[in-house]
């Protein structure tokens, strides 16, 4: 026999997050993979070009678009 008290919390449905749409940063994260996986078809094909220069410039785009995404969702919050 159990001396353990026995109580059931109720539970509260849990809304997934999918309800509220497409997250953001899972499309710009999307992007980034597709802009990868456009290099490494263009230099399959032949194509030269400064990898490092691509990998600041793809990456400062991601980030300062997460950026803004992140300020126009807390904009609309307010």
């Amino acid at each position: 026999m159990t001396t353990e008290p026995t109580t059931t919390e109720p539970t509260t449905p849990q809304t997934p997050e999918t309800t509220r749409g497409v997250r953001m940063r899972t499309v710009i994260w999307g992007l980034v993979l597709a802009a990868c996986g456009v290099a490494v078809i263009a230099a399959a094909a032949g194509r030269t070009f400064d990898l490092g220069l691509v990998t600041i410039v793809v990456l400062a785009v991601a980030g300062a678009a997460l950026l803004v995404a992140s300020l126009v969702r807390g904009l609309r919050r307010s």
